[in-house]
């Protein structure tokens, strides 16, 4: 049971993190664009 909890929590997280870097990225490319 805490290895399935402990496995989806970390694959969440990841996915989260995922998300955000490409959110990331790209208001960065945005913001580059814009002010370059």
């Amino acid at each position: 049971m805490k290895t399935v909890s402990s496995s989806s929590l970390a694959q969440l997280a990841g996915g989260f993190f995922f998300a955000n870097n490409i959110y990331n990225y790209g208001s960065m490319t945005i913001i580059y664009h814009r002010y370059r």
